[in-house]
């Protein structure tokens, strides 16, 4: 925020305009005649379009390609703490994590840095071509490619390397990760290309947000970078905007997208101290113990070290070398056409690498800025730093750099191997050129490694073969949310073994005799994963017997002692006098109503809820909001004793001041805001997201929850919908089993009700469980008339979390899967089956009312507040009606062989 204050440190970028009239205003103004741009200084009566550049700064962010501006940065931050911890650098303080450094990506990235450095860099003036960037003319192509590979130039050096070098010289580290990674068009928003980024942190690193994941160039192109500079650790920052009811499972398959493509270091967003206010909705999911499902991320967290592990200790097995399309993008990009002006080189090229992984080619990227740096040739192999190529892959682009052409021209003559995708590029460094020497002299099929073959080359199964010093192996995972795929490895050995990494133990395996070792056939579950050791000395397990006998039990069970279960309260009556209240709203309307009246003053804010049956324990839970006073039902109540939900929160026992029928909580509240948070929020701007990632709020306008051992009914009833299409569904159909991706739908009208003992665990949601997070133990008797020598419990539904415990004995934890081996635990006769089910916290916390999606699969603080929609109580972001997600198990059999 200091630096903000100079305007000689904010960050500049250029916009464009086609006028009739030379502008004096703006940065630059050229003419086109016969297809050339020339520079002009003045009006002329020989032109009637004047293109005009402008520039501009932002107020939020600051010139990270300027290094003097850097440096200030890391005065004011890296040498703070070195001032205060400089003995524990290196040990206890091991070094930083920077998010998102970019230029400027609202419009099109500009330095004043330029007029210098492209002198010295080219021997040319930057000004006289600054509209090429906008418009079509003869040698656009050559300009776009001398600024945009000077501006990563300048993005690299200036912030990353300059951090790297202060790090190297103070015994601590860099890692974290840029912006925009996953497409070609948004690295050309922040930082056109991002691999070279990745030579300056000690521990390269991506981000991923969301549930979705997408093709494999994010995690592919750190892993490469650091595979070829010798960087044992590659992390992610993942988890983000996934949203509260994201279960284990589905989490384990978007990070072993990502470990399959080379990733093997984890960090997960986010762990908060406090939930408290907008923290909430900081981009969940959340890993601290606000997550009901916290004690068993140990055992999520132990996986992925065991997996990371072992691919940071071996090495992929890669012959092949793609040369990235990045500098191609340079030619094309136009921030006003965006996307669309790399759309052909993007999609040609997204589909050329998901076709090496879907044959199971082990390749890298090649980066050639970074070629240009570590690159050779070495007999027959080109050379990238540590890694060696034996076929090397230009991918449909229309440029090359003169250091890749002439390096490309010795790997031939030395007798390499080359694969074109299409034709020959015809642009070196974005100039018109001859490229007849690049041919192709392999086929498509020699680009396969013949160790190990994957017949199926049309499923979402990808895999990665790794050799170490602790052996061979293959680790394969199924992408797919929905489809399970039965796919046959040829693997030249003899044998092979999985190792279970949930067990740590090695099991067998069903492999058969191939022409060239031995084929092993994988059926893979929707987001299932394997990995194989080969062992020669291993022996094939014999194949699964058929079903004998299958019981499917009904859902009906027993809920074992009391719950506490939760109401949110996220309606709100708003006052300025305790007399007069407006109507009901939504409480994000009220407090952005707070925000744009731009007001300090008392407040009073009146909950409402419905009693139809009355509990022994009801506990109210607030949020500290500056309250001076709280009635309930025209009681003075204290809220004196420490949160449930959170340690900042505030609540207390209420059993006997409710009554049946409404009930209504009042609080008197001295609201304010700092001035910055109104000027954030109502004052004409160029804040970006980096300025309101800052903002903190004094009061917080916020719900409140009941906790108690009720249940809770909606007055309305429930209509039951697919999550992403909305039509309405019954759960108990065998296309709805699976994952029961499902919304349940209600108005809204909620009353309190007893708390039932008897439940049916395929609609737990409906039993009075809506706004419900946490843990539930659940009971069932059942009978079993034979037995056989193995036996497996199968649950289907939707839960974060399953212990199954069998006749008073525990038999497994189920977090990504949903199976249990009972065979030593089931008996002949009446048995006894627990299930201690966990859930998150989506029913708890929301979003509750989003108009576009029942239930949106990427989250961020808009998607609750929605602030600068909001017309009174109505947004167009907003839905009136509630959805909830589905929790519990709608079917279970359990199988007897």
């Amino acid at each position: 925020m200091k630096l903000l204050k100079d305007r000689e440190n904010l960050e500049h970028y250029i916009t464009y305009k086609s006028k009739d009239c030379f502008d004096e205003s703006a940065l630059e103004v050229y003419v086109v005649t016969d297809n050339q741009l020339i520079r002009v200084f003045e009006s002329s009566e020989q032109s009637d379009c004047y293109h005009c550049v402008y520039d501009h700064v932002n107020s939020s962010v600051v010139d990270v390609l300027n290094p003097s501006i850097v440096r200030k940065f890391i005065e004011e931050t890296h040498e703070k703490y070195y001032e205060k911890f400089s003995t524990e650098f290196g040990n206890v303080m091991m070094g930083f994590f920077t998010d998102e450094p970019q230029y400027f990506r609202w419009d099109t990235a500009y330095t004043p840095m330029l007029v210098t450095a492209f002198k010295e860099e080219y021997g040319e003036d930057v000004l006289d071509g600054l509209a090429s960037l906008f418009i079509e003319h003869e040698g656009a192509y050559e300009f776009r490619f001398k600024y945009w590979r000077l501006m990563n130039k300048l993005f690299i050096n200036s912030f990353i390397k300059q951090i790297y070098d202060w790090c190297e010289e103070h015994n601590c580290k860099i890692t974290g990760h840029a912006v925009e990674e996953s497409a070609l068009f948004a690295q050309m928003w922040c930082c056109a290309g991002i691999m070279p980024f990745y030579e300056y942190e000690h521990i390269p690193g991506m981000d991923w947000l969301g549930r979705e994941i997408q093709s494999e160039l994010a995690p592919r192109q750190v892993s490469s970078v650091a595979q070829q500079l010798g960087k044992k650790q590659v992390l992610t920052e993942t988890f983000a905007c996934t949203g509260w009811d994201a279960t284990p499972k589905e989490l384990k398959r978007i990070a072993e997208w990502q470990y399959v493509n080379g990733i093997n270091l984890m960090c997960q967003h986010l762990f908060p101290y406090s939930i408290r206010g907008q923290r909430k909705r900081d981009y969940p999911l959340h890993f601290s113990k606000h997550n009901p499902w916290y004690d068993e991320l140990k055992y999520f967290n132990d996986y992925f070290t065991r997996l990371g592990y072992l691919l940071t200790e071996s090495t992929e097995v890669v012959k092949v070398g793609i040369i990235h399309p990045m500098h191609s993008a340079y030619l094309t990009f136009n921030r006003q056409k965006d996307k669309e002006s790399v759309q052909v080189l993007e999609d040609s090229f997204i589909e050329l690498i998901e076709s090496f992984g879907a044959y199971n080619i082990g390749h890298h990227y090649i980066d050639e800025s970074l070629l240009e740096r570590h690159g050779s040739v070495r007999e027959n192999q080109l050379i990238m730093g540590q890694c060696a190529y034996d076929y090397i892959v230009i991918p449909k682009l229309q440029s090359l750099d003169h250091t890749t052409v002439a390096l490309l021209k010795q790997y031939l003559e030395q007798g390499g191997k080359l694969y074109l995708v299409d034709e020959q590029p015809s642009y070196i460094d974005g100039k018109k050129a001859n490229l007849d020497f690049l041919v192709s002299n392999v086929t498509w099929e020699e680009l396969i490694n013949t160790d190990i073959v994957l017949r199926e080359t049309n499923t979402a199964v990808r895999s990665t073969y790794r050799k170490s010093d602790f052996g061979t192996f293959l680790f394969a995972v199924n992408l797919s949310e929905k489809e399970a795929y039965t796919v046959h490895y040829e693997v030249k050995a003899k044998g092979m073994k999985q190792l279970n990494l949930e067990t740590v133990r090695f099991e067998g395996v069903y492999f058969e005799a191939g022409d060239c070792g031995i084929v092993v056939p994988l059926t893979l579950d929707p987001g299932q994963s394997v990995l194989l050791y080969v062992d020669d000395l291993a022996s094939p397990m014999p194949k699964e017997k058929g079903n004998t006998i299958l019981q499917q039990l009904d859902t009906n069970f027993n809920v074992v002692s009391e719950v506490r279960n939760q109401l949110t309260i996220d309606y709100v009556s708003l006052s300025y006098d305790n007399i007069t209240y407006d109507e009901s709203m939504p409480i994000m309307a009220v407090s952005y109503r707070l925000l744009s009246e731009r007001q300090n003053r008392t407040i009073y804010l009146k909950y409402e809820f419905e009693v139809k049956e009355l509990s022994n324990l009801l506990i109210i839970e607030a949020e500290d909001q500056h309250y001076k006073n709280v009635w309930l039902n025209g009681q003075e109540i204290a809220l004196s004793q420490k949160g449930i939900l959170d340690k900042s929160f505030i609540c207390c026992d209420i059993v006997s001041l409710v009554k049946v029928g409404k009930n209504e909580v009042v609080f008197e509240i001295e609201y304010y805001q700092d001035p910055m948070v109104y000027h954030l929020h109502l004052d004409e701007g160029d804040d970006t997201e980096s300025l309101m990632n800052c903002l903190s709020y004094d009061t917080d306008i916020e719900c409140i929850y009941l906790h108690g051992n009720f249940g809770v009914e909606a007055l309305d009833g429930y209509e039951i919908c697919m999550r992403e299409k909305g039509e309405v569904v019954d759960v108990k159909e065998e296309a709805n089993r699976e994952e029961c991706h499902l919304s349940i739908l209600t108005t809204g009208r909620f009353t309190l009700v007893k708390q039932k003992k008897h439940v049916d665990i395929s609609r737990l949601v409906q039993e009075g469980f809506l706004f419900f997070a946490g843990e539930l133990l659940l009971e069932k008797h059942f009978e079993v008339k034979e037995l056989e020598t193995y036996a497996k419990l199968t649950l289907e539904g939707r839960f974060a979390f399953a212990e199954i415990i069998l006749n008073g004995k525990k038999v497994k934890n189920l977090l990504f899967d949903k199976e249990a081996n009972l065979s030593d635990y089931l008996i002949q006769g009446e048995n006894i089956l627990r299930i201690r089910l966990k859930n998150g916290n989506r029913n708890l916390l929301g979003p509750f009312h989003c108009a576009n999606a029942y239930e949106p699969l990427g989250v961020g603080p808009e998607t609750f507040h929605m602030y600068g929609t909001w017309d009174g109580s109505k947004s167009p972001m907003y839905r009136d009606s509630y959805s909830f997600v589905f929790f519990g198990v709608n079917y279970i059999k359990i199988t007897i062989y």
